[in-house]
């Protein structure tokens, strides 16, 4: 089996590597008319799970629409999303032309209110918000359309709660944030059985509105946790990736199995990290018996250098997007308090963590044995 080691953008085709017990419950899922939730952190790959069913719907014939709601900041833009997905998959323009004029009007009402100083205040609860809901008339008079037409329609929405926090730091954030989860699942009520609907991000939409007091907003949703690689299908994956790597770097069992040591919690863009690192060892670092045990810890001390920071810096910033300044700087202190030892390399300079006195106190490693724990082990120590 070939597969391209990808890092940090979500896969497709055979680059998706396992997985399949998970595709498959979200299928089962989908075809008995579920709308599903899937709950994991943060590079688990959600994502690119959620590519794979949509693959599979349009294969059956159904309207496979994918909506990235990351660079959403207001009601008008998520609108605006939602036409440009629905246009890339080849729906027709009649009713996404009415739609796209709502968003325009929404748009101007947005722009045409004081958002924050003296003046005219916001009201998308009163005003602005008939817009949106004539908005939502004409997208569920859309998705009727659709499903009459095709077999089914799959509508995924990543980055969610990424777009509900930025609204929510906007004037009348509380409300706004509200009635747009609303909007959803009235959509979601209107269209049950024909339509179903994918939510992720990597900020748990769960932990979202159970924060902010809107659990009621997703209680339709069904949940689907993802975790990570088990240990023999890691060892399987790092194993492909050598064989499948431009250059060739096969691997013994036994150096992958050291690879996953190293890695501690198993998910595949940490596992191809590490993979990339032992691959693009300088040749002045590599052992005489290259690839080996002692290039695997070397490789791991170059991921734990400055300039590898860029890699593990979102479990640092989500803290903010999620959290607010009171919450955000408790969690960093707790994560400072459970720091374990750090060690510096003689030969490298480079930073390390005792890991078994993480493990020891840490009664949940999971995510603390290489991510967000390791970004604030790492600011705390530089």
């Amino acid at each position: 089996m070939t597969i391209s080691n990808i890092t940090g953008s979500p896969v497709s085709g055979g680059d998706f590597y396992d997985r399949q017990w998970e595709l498959d419950v979200l299928k089962r899922a989908v075809l008995a008319g579920n709308n599903v939730l899937l709950t994991a952190p943060r590079r688990v790959g959600k994502s690119s799970l959620v590519l794979a069913a949509l693959g599979w719907a349009r294969g059956e014939g159904w309207t496979s629409i994918d909506v990235n709601a990351q660079d959403c900041d207001t009601e008008a833009s998520f609108l605006e999303k939602l036409i440009e997905s629905c246009r890339t998959a080849g729906v027709k323009p009649n009713l996404l032309d009415e739609l796209a004029q709502k968003a325009k009007a929404l748009k101007r009402f947005l722009a045409g209110a004081n958002l924050g100083g003296g003046g005219v205040t916001i009201q998308l609860p009163d005003e602005g918000a008939e817009d949106w809901r004539e908005a939502g008339r004409v997208f569920q008079r859309l998705l009727d359309q659709l499903s009459s037409t095709a077999a089914r329609v799959l509508i995924g929405i990543d980055e969610l709660p990424i777009f509900l926090a930025k609204l929510l730091k906007q004037p009348q954030g509380d409300e706004r944030v509200d009635l747009v989860l609303r909007w959803l699942r009235a959509l979601r009520a209107q269209t049950q059985g024909r339509v179903s609907w994918i939510i992720c991000g990597s900020v748990g939409l769960d932990t979202f509105v159970e924060h902010h007091g809107l659990v009621g907003t997703i209680n339709d949703l069904q949940l689907q946790p993802l975790g990570p690689f088990s240990e023999e299908v890691s060892v399987e994956f790092l194993m492909a990736l050598g064989e499948s790597s431009a250059g060739r770097l096969p691997l013994r069992e036994d150096l992958a199995r050291a690879m996953l040591r190293r890695v501690g919690w198993p998910l595949p863009y940490y596992l191809q990290l590490m993979f990339h690192a032992l691959s693009e060892l300088p040749p002045e670092a590599r052992s005489r018996s290259y690839p080996s045990e002692a290039d695997v810890g070397a490789a791991y001390e170059q991921l734990l250098s400055p300039h590898c920071f860029s890699y593990f810096a979102h479990w640092d910033t989500r803290l903010d997007d999620q959290l607010d300044v009171a919450r955000s700087a408790t969690a960093r202190f707790l994560l400072k308090e459970v720091c374990p030892p750090i060690a510096v390399s003689a030969a490298t300079g480079c930073k390390s963590v005792c890991w078994p006195a993480a493990r020891r106190r840490i009664r949940r490693p999971s995510s603390a044995s290489w991510t967000s724990s390791w970004v604030c082990w790492h600011a705390t120590a530089t």
